[in-house]
Parts: structure tokens; C-alpha cells; sequence
């Protein structure tokens, strides 16, 4: 019986001291790495809250990601107050650690660049815009 109970607090210890050096961890990062522009396909919808110029502005749209760089959305955005309904066209690039930039022109060559995460194998994707005289981010979710 000492034996058996020996062997399993020896077991427990050995557990514990691989916890501390962070082998579990380690395990843990290696299974969820892995993304690609190919994480985002299919439709999805999103919205974003911030402001232009100091100026309040919520954003909602329906986006296609081709799952290879290329993507394409309609937006409906109030600011202001004032509402607007819009199309663009984009690219995006997802690197393997899941973070990406996305670059999307409207019809009057309006262009807006913004920074990306991929997060739940590519069901949701968190957002901001980058350029200059904006704070607007927000969430995209695969339909």
C-alpha cells in the first residue's frame, strides 16, 4: 500500500513540476497557432463603435471573406446622426499568429487601413482602424 502511495505522490510532484517550468502551457500555445488569410471565409457580420473627427459614429455591416485576402462588404453607418448606406472591396492578410491588416476602398476611392486578431479558429475576428482622426474598432462574427 506505502508503495502505491508513493508512486502516485511521486506521479502528483512529477506534474507539478512540469506545470512550473510551463510544458503544459507550451502544449497548449503549439494546438491553437496556425492562422492564414484562408481563417476567414464565408459570411459575416459585424459592427464597430467610435468616432470620425471627434464626431460619435456606429458602423454595422454584412462582409464575404474569399478565405484568399480578398473580401467585400455592405455597410449601413450613422454619424452624426446622419445614415448611410455603402459598399467596398478589400484585401487582408492573416499572419500565423492570427494577427492581420485589412485595407478596403469604397467607391469614391476612399481608402481605410485597419489592424486585425482572428480569434476562435477564425469565427470571430476583433478590429480597429488605424488611420489618422479615428477611433472606431469593433467585432465581426461568422454567420
Amino acid at each position: 500500500m506505502r508503495s502505491i502511495v508513493s508512486q502516485v505522490s511521486l506521479a502528483l510532484a512529477l506534474v507539478g513540476i512540469l506545470v512550473l517550468l510551463g510544458v503544459f502551457p507550451h502544449l497548449q500555445t503549439v494546438k491553437s497557432a496556425g492562422c492564414s488569410s484562408s481563417s476567414l471565409r464565408g459570411t459575416y457580420g459585424w459592427i464597430g463603435h467610435g468616432d470620425k473627427g471627434g464626431t460619435p459614429e456606429a458602423i454595422i455591416g454584412r462582409e464575404i471573406f474569399d478565405g484568399a485576402g480578398f473580401t467585400y462588404s455592405d455597410v449601413t453607418s450613422s454619424v452624426g446622426g446622419k445614415s448611410n448606406r455603402d459598399k467596398f472591396k478589400g484585401i487582408y492578410t492573416i499572419n500565423s499568429d492570427c494577427a492581420g491588416t485589412m485595407i478596403v476602398a469604397f467607391p469614391d476611392n476612399s481608402r481605410f487601413h485597419f489592424d486585425l486578431v482572428v480569434v476562435d479558429g477564425g469565427l470571430e475576428v476583433y478590429w480597429i482602424i488605424t488611420d489618422s482622426g479615428f477611433t472606431l474598432s469593433g467585432i465581426t462574427k461568422r454567420m
